[in-house]
């Protein structure tokens, strides 16, 4: 991929990111030439395992504009070991990260270079928490650790990548808010 085209998916990327609203808390640190962490944190109205089960039904609070197919509907999420977070729309399909990890209620890590990240010689790890708190609600807290070689311009990418992740656990928190506002 040329440096130009990898600044212009960074800048579009930062454009639309930049009118979507930020979840509670959210930073991109450790950033560097070959990697960076962006973490993010909401708080949802549910038990860890209510969170984590709505959490995999990804297509139902995924922004489809952070789809290959324009519809979130087409996304997945398998919880188990070896499990695809894909997108199939006709005869159309995308890998965007592979489960590692899935422990019910608790913990849900994939790995992958998701977005603009899949074309580069890229690692990156998704963590997703769900924690209890005394009020009986959850918090959920994601991380995405990527790390590659220099002239993948991680740099660049970090903070468009941050945005979009932050959008897309506040939407998450968002569905889930609503859905305790309408319960009776």
């Amino acid at each position: 991929m040329s440096r130009t085209h990898t600044l212009a998916i960074a800048i579009a990327l930062t454009t639309f990111a930049a009118a979507s609203t930020p979840p509670a808390r959210a930073a991109a640190s450790a950033v560097t030439a070959s990697g960076f962490l962006s973490t993010h944190e909401v708080v949802v109205p549910d038990t860890p395992l209510a969170a984590y089960e709505a959490f995999i039904r990804i297509g139902d609070w995924w922004s489809p504009a952070h789809t290959y197919s324009g519809n979130a509907r087409a996304l997945t999420l398998a919880p188990h070991a070896g499990g695809c977070f894909c997108e199939h729309w006709g005869n159309n399909s995308v890998e965007h990260a592979r489960v590692i990890q899935a422990i019910a209620g608790d913990t849900l890590r994939l790995s992958g270079g998701i977005g603009p990240l899949q074309s580069l010689s890229v690692q990156g790890v998704l963590t997703v928490t769900f924690r209890r708190m005394e009020n009986g609600q959850t918090r959920v807290s994601l991380s995405y650790r990527v790390a590659g070689p220099a002239d993948a311009m991680l740099e660049a990418l970090a903070s468009p990548v941050d945005q979009v992740l932050g959008e897309q656990l506040s939407g998450f928190a968002a569905a889930r808010t609503k859905r305790a506002d309408v319960q009776p």
